[in-house]
């Protein structure tokens, strides 16, 4: 834990660390989160989350998505990676739409999709 100092420049640090914990608490660029998610996500106290989440807002790096939800404006650096699997019969015009779309969504979102199509199998 950092150690309270008298000196305005350590202080101003302190801040923007802060700030940077915040922002780094969103996990994709369209999360959106109340202040007491973002308090569990940083461990900062709630006023201090609040006070930060005025100045980021005022800043525009975080929008107010609604009353005490906000959403950042900032992309992760390093999106998280996710694999996911999907399994379906591709013999209607429906079920193609639905994987094509699912392909479409995983690659803008850097996700590993696995699909496979079962004819009608249960294993």
């Amino acid at each position: 834990m950092a150690t309270q100092s008298n000196d305005p420049q350590s202080e101003g640090v302190q801040s923007v660390e802060r700030a940077c914990r915040i922002l780094r608490a969103f996990r994709s660029e369209t999360e959106q989160l109340s202040l007491a998610v973002l308090v569990q996500r940083t461990g900062l106290s709630k006023t201090t989350v609040f006070r930060l989440l005025q100045s980021l807002v005022e800043g525009q790096l975080v929008i107010r998505a609604g009353k005490g939800i906000y959403e950042s404006r900032i992309r992760p650096l390093e999106p998280r990676s996710f694999r996911i699997g999907f399994a379906s019969q591709t013999d209607s015009q429906f079920a193609r739409d639905v994987t094509a779309s699912l392909h479409q969504a995983a690659g803008r979102d850097h996700v590993q999709l696995i699909a496979v199509n079962n004819n009608y199998s249960a294993k």
